[in-house]
């Protein structure tokens, strides 16, 4: 895959001009069209949206689009340190939104943050909970400090083939701030709504999934054939917004 899990296309670290008004919303919105379908897609580790490239394409033919990059990732900007940090802030954005979402999206770290924020949402409103999903990613900590290094060393050697080098150093703050609030964090609140849990079998936690059942009723379980970096790429991105496709279809019933 070409994409970093930072992302060299992302919202947070796109190159800058001279000219830049400064940096982008947090809540970034990434497609506009009408439809039943109001989709949010959460930052992996390292903050940007690059990634969800693909993935954005097929949920606009559902309806809005939006991301939320981390902060951190443009001068001036100092990168959350928790993962309460982070999901308060953005349970607080979702619901400034005109609509609330129905569908909450996220990779790797992405998806411990949708899961977060979902529970926080279904504190201040029982009705109408988003669906989520989570595409390789665990709710619990990583096993060790050697497996936060493999996963810092690989998103910073593919930015560096797409991203100058005035952008590794702010990209690798936000990825080690990230990696710390995630190294002894552990989903501990269960979610009441409807749940496609994606496991990537090369992935982020072979047994990820019997954890997030424990916390979930009755998830939707499938299988990609790949890595967690290839999650999200060619071939699997077809077969992934197939699991997506009947996952919604689904819960439409």
């Amino acid at each position: 895959m070409s994409r970093t899990e930072s992302g060299s296309s992302q919202a947070g670290l796109a190159s800058r001009s001279t000219a830049d008004p400064g940096p982008p919303p947090v809540l970034v919105p990434l497609a506009r069209r009408a439809g039943s379908t109001r989709s949010v897609l959460f930052h992996p580790l390292g903050g940007g949206l690059g990634p969800y490239a693909g993935l954005i394409a097929h949920l606009a033919r559902r309806g809005p689009v939006y991301g939320i990059r981390a902060l951190g990732t443009h001068p001036g900007e100092e990168p959350d340190t928790t993962i309460t940090g982070m999901a308060d802030r953005y349970a607080a954005l979702l619901g400034q939104l005109p609509q609330q979402p129905t569908l909450l999206v996220g990779w790797s770290l992405g998806g411990l943050l949708a899961w977060e924020t979902a529970v926080r949402l279904t504190r201040e409103r029982s009705a109408d909970l988003p669906d989520l999903i989570l595409i390789d990613s665990s709710p619990r900590p990583w096993p060790s400090r050697d497996a936060h290094q493999h996963v810092r060393q690989e998103i910073l050697r593919r930015s560096a083939e797409q991203l100058g080098e005035d952008m590794l150093a702010p990209l690798a703050r936000v990825v080690d701030a990230h990696a710390a609030a995630r190294a002894d964090y552990t989903v501990t609140c269960p979610y009441p709504g409807r749940v496609l849990q994606v496991t990537c079998t090369h992935g982020d936690d072979p047994d990820q999934g019997d954890a997030w059942a424990a916390l979930s009723d009755a998830p939707m379980r499938r299988t990609l054939p790949c890595g967690h970096f290839d999650a999200l790429g060619a071939p699997h991105l077809r077969t992934l917004t197939g699991f997506i496709r009947d996952f919604l279809a689904t819960a439409a019933r």
